[in-house]
């Protein structure tokens, strides 16, 4: 995630907005922060139905 973009979040936040939920772009449900074997990404909250995952920072 690039700096301005943290900054926009951090003062979203500040002002008491809370932050969009990422979509995912092949089914439009959220997704979610998950952990695994090599690192931190996004996936679909629909899985195994959808399979869409994303790498953090991306």
């Amino acid at each position: 995630m690039s700096d301005e973009v943290k900054e926009e979040a951090t003062e979203a936040q500040a002002a008491g907005a809370k932050p969009a939920r990422k979509r995912c772009p092949k089914c439009g449900s959220n997704l979610k922060l998950r952990h695994g074997e090599f690192g931190s990404y996004y996936g679909c909250s629909r899985f195994p139905v959808c399979n869409y995952t994303e790498k953090v920072g991306e």
